[in-house]
């Protein structure tokens, strides 16, 4: 069941819907301030018991859900709930569109949302960070997800989605970010595992190795360096083949289609592990 669930929330992630908005979890905002407000104040957000007690009734309502109504349509909405909660495909999509009209303003835009700061004015710089970020943030996105979703099921989905909605809303915590890089720890690398298989193996597995040099590129966050020293390697544009990189728009379709690459392995392979199951 778990991997039907995978199969058909991608399926009708891709193809059938067509906002976002359902998935924004704006309520989260206002119930975890709540909480702060009732407990520790700002330190709330940056302290484990704060967490603790922001995640737990969380999770506490998903675990009675998940024993009392367990089932393929119960396991498909919480995974499309969590995956997100901006689809990057269509995101990065709109941006490839943006830059083709030399709409360069929602280029722009579209690419500061996906980067997380302001873009670099050197193309060169924009092509790479943008390329990286779309590595990064399909982790997060979407393999992290599934991966703890995987383990624990709606459960496991739920303690992804709201630990990095934390991380989102408080950027300079430390707790989030630390419990974030515990639950990134094994889907980041599993993911540049993807990324290798589905690009240039050996640049990739090279780029992995050398992920310390982008350390100081993305600070505290430990599984960053991995996915885009993996990710660049497989595409073959990290700073080791020593070339110029494509356009932005370019450079974001290859990042965008050695994605959905890595998307494929990982169904195929959750897809033999089941057919495995199913014939014994």
């Amino acid at each position: 069941m778990t991997f039907f669930a995978i199969v058909v929330s991608l399926l009708i992630d891709r193809f059938f819907l067509e906002s976002d908005n359902y998935r924004r979890h704006n309520w989260f905002t206002g119930y975890s301030n709540w909480i702060a407000r009732h407990t520790f104040a700002e330190k709330t957000f940056n302290s484990n018991l704060g967490l603790l007690l922001i995640l737990t009734p969380l999770l506490l309502i998903t675990a009675w859900l998940q024993s009392n109504f367990e089932g393929l349509i119960f396991s498909t909405a919480i995974l499309l709930l969590c995956l997100g909660p901006i689809d990057l495909d269509r995101q990065v999509n709109l941006l490839i569109d943006a830059d083709d009209r030399d709409d360069l303003d929602q280029r722009n835009t579209l690419a500061e949302q996906i980067i997380g700061r302001p873009i670099p004015e050197e193309p060169q710089e924009f092509s790479r960070l943008l390329a990286e970020s779309i590595l990064i943030q399909a982790c997060g996105r979407l393999f992290g997800v599934i991966f703890w979703f995987l383990l624990l099921g709606p459960l496991g989905a739920v303690l992804y989605r709201f630990t990095m909605q934390l991380k989102a809303q408080n950027e300079n915590t430390e707790a989030s970010q630390r419990l974030l890089n515990i639950l990134n720890w094994i889907p980041a690398r599993l993911t540049a595992l993807a990324y290798a298989i589905a690009g240039s193996f050996d640049d990739a597995l090279h780029g992995w190795r050398q992920h310390y040099t982008l350390i100081n590129q993305y600070g505290n966050d430990h599984s960053a360096p991995v996915l885009a020293g993996a990710g660049m390697g497989a595409l073959r544009l990290d700073d080791s083949h020593q070339i110029e990189l494509p356009s932005i728009g370019i450079a974001a379709e290859s990042a965008l289609n050695l994605v959905w690459r890595a998307t494929l392995i990982w169904v195929g392979i959750l897809g033999f592990a089941y057919l495995i199951k199913w014939i014994n």
